[in-house]
């Protein structure tokens, strides 16, 4: 969901007192609902400005909390969903069997929590990614480092994989470009006065990092820290280039890879993840992808020393020593994003078990908060809202016929998942640790590496979920042409099933609409309607068809 749409709802607000412990047999007990008319500025004439009439009051009275950049429905309800899952992962049996679930989830909880624990380990649960950094001495073993899944270290090529937008039904090696430690290429160039002023901030940064590693020279290794990933901006691609699908998707073999980067160790980069050798990769910006390749071999390794411990150590601040963390919100919360205040440690600890064991959480989740009943009412909704599409295309002046018959084909086609998955991750082979938060924090992160790895040659899971049920969100998936709603969102203020019909389309009902769209926006128009085994799935210029 966009913030320009999350704004939109604020003014739609619906009024109602929700029982948070309600299961399939308890009803919410509603006040007032519909149209919010105490947010509205009736000093403002609708027809001047709207937005301002709808919301206006609310926008001039509503604070943001300290704990947060932003503040809306959404934002409520997330945390509503922060609290539902605090309170059932804190309700676990401490004595579950090993290996549950139940203990996974409780046991990694309980750890990321343990602060006074995290910081008497100190730096001990890095010292051996830091040493393995510091006794580099090549870029084939800096290319190595990089590619360990059990380090996660920065690297300015990122690998991945997931499905190949062209023929779904097979995984494929995503490369891209990477190695920011700033949220975009603007950060290190924009002149502007702010930009000027966070980048200092950020080279204090990296130097606190530094000092807190007791690391010698610390203001020369932020600089040339910093300087190293300026160069990395000045090559990689602005944002609104990366939104064009066409151009990020560029199949290459083993053998064009070392001919687009002859110097760059590939086979070193890539043993260490488990793919090398593979059949097709698909290089994103790939002019980028050559130059970054060629910036990694003519950057000595001892800046690269510094780039990965620095890097390293900020990745794991959360689980560093209090120092670390406390640094770490400094400039990413404090500094880059506004943020007052840094949120509840059980709020963080929350979010990492949901990253981590994110459909264990989310089983728990559903068996406690959503009635089972109200998936069919919302497969209605959805139904109604495509049927809305279809009526439309068949009456809209400006279709040609061809464009009509693409657009009613790829519609019929689309797939509503609601709620949850029909079958859940397997979390067997995941070892938690009570009391490891730092170790717990890497397994979780190779658990998820081997986990897609090992299905790469398999045919891809269209039953599989980018979101968790608990998330507040929803969204649109245009290589299998699926729309996607969690659990979490189909509550009040945005569905009921208990509400009158006119409440709930005004609610998710704009949100169904909204990532329906999607799929006939300015990229989703190029994926074809249908998803069927060998057929394509992106279609001509000639044949897109855009709504909006």
């Amino acid at each position: 969901m966009s913030p320009r749409f999350t704004s939109f709802l604020v003014g739609l607000v619906l009024v109602c007192i929700f029982d948070g412990g309600a299961n399939a047999e308890e009803k919410p007990v509603f006040g007032a609902f519909g149209l919010d008319l105490t947010a509205r500025d009736p000093s403002v004439k609708p027809g001047d400005d709207f937005y301002r009439y709808a919301e206006g009051h609310w926008l001039s009275t509503a604070h943001i909390p300290a704990d947060r950049t932003r503040w809306g429905t959404f934002e409520e309800l997330a945390i509503q969903s922060e609290d539902r899952v605090r309170n059932l992962i804190e309700g676990l049996p401490r004595d579950a069997p090993a290996g549950s679930l139940q203990r996974k989830v409780g046991d990694y909880y309980r750890a990321y929590l343990d602060t006074h624990a995290i910081d008497e380990a100190g730096l001990e649960p890095a010292r051996a990614a830091l040493g393995a950094i510091s006794h580099a001495h090549t870029h084939r073993e800096i290319a190595t480092l990089m590619g360990r899944p059990d380090l996660g270290l920065s690297s300015p090529i990122a690998t991945g994989i997931g499905t190949d937008e062209k023929d779904p039904d097979r995984y494929v090696v995503g490369i891209g470009q990477s190695g920011l430690g700033l949220p975009d290429r603007d950060y290190y160039l924009n002149p502007d006065a702010k930009f000027q002023t966070l980048r200092e901030q950020y080279r204090q940064h990296l130097q606190n990092v530094f000092s807190l590693g007791q690391l010698s020279d610390p203001a020369g290794r932020a600089q040339a820290v910093f300087d190293l990933e300026t160069r990395i901006a000045q090559i990689h691609w602005p944002r609104a280039k990366l939104r064009e699908r066409e151009l990020t998707y560029n199949i290459r073999t083993f053998a064009q890879l070392r001919q687009l980067a002859p110097r760059f160790p590939w086979e070193d980069f890539f043993k260490p993840q488990g793919i090398q050798q593979r059949k097709a990769y698909d290089v994103a910006e790939i002019d980028a992808v050559g130059q970054l390749a060629k910036l990694f071999t003519d950057t000595p390794v001892s800046v690269w020393q510094s780039y990965l411990t620095v890097h390293y150590l900020d990745d794991a601040a959360s689980v560093l020593p209090e120092s670390f963390d406390a640094e770490h919100f400094n400039f990413f919360g404090h500094q880059l994003s506004g943020q007052p205040q840094q949120k509840d440690r059980w709020r963080r600890a929350v979010a990492a078990v949901n990253g981590a064991l994110g459909e264990a959480v989310g089983q728990l989740y559903v068996e406690r908060y959503f009635p089972a009943g109200d998936k069919a009412q919302m497969q209605e909704l959805v139904e109604n809202l495509r049927q809305a599409y279809s009526e439309r295309f068949e009456t809209v002046p400006w279709m040609t016929p061809a464009t009509r018959k693409i657009a009613s084909q790829k519609l019929t086609t689309f797939r509503p998942k609601i709620a949850y998955p029909d079958r859940w991750r397997d979390y067997s082979a995941l070892l938690i640790k009570a009391g490891d938060a730092f170790g717990n924090q890497t397994r979780a992160a190779v658990f998820e590496w081997q986990r897609e790895l090992q299905r790469i040659d398999l045919p891809t899971d269209r039953d599989e979920w980018g979101m968790t049920p608990q998330t507040i969100n929803a969204y649109y998936n245009p290589t299998f042409n699926e729309v996607v709603f969690p659990a979490a969102i189909l509550q009040a203020p945005f569905f009921d099933p208990h509400a009158d019909a006119a409440v709930n389309y005004g609610g998710i009902g704009a949100v169904i609409g909204h990532e329906m769209g999607h799929g006939f926006d300015d990229q989703g128009a190029k994926s074809a309607f249908n998803v069927r085994p060998g057929e394509k799935l992106y279609l001509a210029p000639q044949e897109r068809v855009h709504i909006g």
